[in-house]
């Protein structure tokens, strides 16, 4: 019964990268790509980029992939591009969510093609500062696993981002977004799931 749901960065961020990467064979398992793998895309498969060049991917964490025949990682690749969705919705706007790397606007301003936003978008740090620039002085003295800074509109859909690591290892709701990214690749980061029923 249960889904297994990634906010993206599967590669270049520990110690197996090939085995993150497979889990998108895993029928319960669902995934976002992340920049990371919009840089593995772009250096592997020729994906056209207007936010990173090709070898961008290997001086970020691909290293890994030397490693491992050339056909094996395209093949992984090719099966990562074209089954992972740089949205993903699940339920409706009031009862569901949805998932995406780095941010989601309502209304989705951005022109679809131009994927790269959804992997590459930082302003929702920006955001925060706008908001709470006490909060953003404070990282480490946060306790609160759940921080709110701004409340929680019910008339919108709730959206689960990754892509910017938070500094106090305490995800953090604005706007809508609850963000993951606990910097689980760092020494002193955590892994955070949340559950969602």
């Amino acid at each position: 019964k249960d889904r297994l749901f990634s906010v993206g960065d599967l590669i270049d961020r520990g110690p197996d990268s090939l085995k993150c990467a497979k889990l998108i064979y895993e029928p319960w398992f669902h995934a976002v790509p992340g920049n990371h793998e919009r840089m593995a895309f772009t250096a592997i498969l020729n994906i056209a980029s207007s936010y990173h060049r090709p070898d961008d991917f290997f001086y970020n964490g691909g290293m890994w992939t030397q490693h491992i025949p050339g056909a094996v990682i395209e093949t992984l690749m090719q099966d990562m591009y074209s089954t992972m969705h740089h949205v993903i919705y699940v339920g409706n706007r009031y009862e569901g969510f949805a998932v995406t790397h780095s941010k989601l606007q309502y209304p989705l301003s951005v022109n679809p093609r131009d994927v790269d936003y959804f992997v590459w978008d930082r302003t929702i740090y920006d955001d925060i500062q706008a908001i709470d620039s006490k909060f953003m002085h404070n990282w480490k003295n946060e306790t609160d696993m759940n921080y709110m800074i701004t409340k929680f509109n019910p008339t919108k859909r709730l959206v689960y981002v990754g892509h910017n690591t938070l500094p106090n290892r305490h995800t953090i709701f604005l706007n809508n977004h609850q963000m993951l990214d606990t910097g689980v690749y760092k020494k002193d980061g955590k892994l955070t799931m949340v559950e969602h029923t």
